[in-house]
């Protein structure tokens, strides 16, 4: 802007301010944003208090959706992370099934779609149970986190978490509290199946009662039926 000329003085000041303004103006906008938006959105940073908050909601909670839907604000409102996924079993609620691979579910407690997957026999599910705590994807692109929801030696679930939108690191905090979240998910979640299992064969129970109880209302008004009918027939004969 200010020179007369395109010379090497000019080319090499305009080289060093383009490096100046790529390594400064990044970290700038994120001081920037991160700090307004603390100020107008208090309520979403205080990531501590969210994630417990949430690790008692799961805990009280007996239904799969509800349980998806409180972990996925959590994630997304607590801590902003990029591309919260939630792999269960792709047989969850049918326990009588093989679950082959582990299949991401949305936070209505829908399938995602088939290519969202991790086999169950792939190296990173027996590296999540034999060491049953988080772990880094290093092969993926942005490291992906894994946390394993663990309940008697059983891997119900597993958070796969990509870098937070700030671009910030997980702090050893963020570790602990999301592993206590994990591990009141897999309770949680174990407790739902089992309770809808129940719940299914409750249904079917009380449905056959009531075809029971409708089959002897019918038996007794067909003995009814039937000795009204005698009776008449009783009187002829004995004519």
């Amino acid at each position: 802007y200010f020179s007369h000329e395109i010379n090497r003085l000019f080319i090499g000041l305009t080289i060093l301010y383009g490096v100046f303004v790529g390594q400064i103006h990044h970290q700038l906008r994120l001081f920037i944003q991160t700090t307004s938006d603390k100020l107008f959105l208090r309520g979403q940073y205080d990531s501590a208090r969210v994630l417990s908050e949430a690790s008692a909601k799961v805990a009280k909670n007996l239904s799969v959706p509800s349980i998806l839907e409180i972990l996925y604000n959590a994630f997304n409102n607590a801590m902003e992370i990029s591309q919260p996924k939630i792999f269960l079993p792709e047989h969850f609620s049918d326990q009588d099934k093989e679950s082959k691979r582990f299949v991401a579910f949305d936070a209505k407690g829908d399938l995602k779609p088939e290519d969202l997957f991790i086999d169950a026999n792939d190296k990173i599910v027996n590296r999540l149970l034999t060491k049953g705590e988080p772990i880094f994807d290093q092969l993926s692109v942005g490291h992906r986190l894994l946390i394993p929801c663990i309940l008697e030696d059983r891997l119900i679930a597993i958070f796969v978490l990509w870098p937070k939108l700030s671009e910030d690191s997980y702090t050893t905090e963020d570790m602990r509290l999301l592993q206590i979240l994990a591990s009141q998910a897999a309770l949680a979640l174990d407790h739902a199946r089992s309770y809808e299992k129940i719940k299914a064969y409750l249904e079917v129970a009380q449905r056959q009662l009531a075809r029971s109880e409708r089959l002897a209302s019918l038996g007794t008004l067909i003995a009814g039926v039937t000795h009204e009918i005698r009776n008449p027939l009783a009187v002829i004969r004995s004519e």
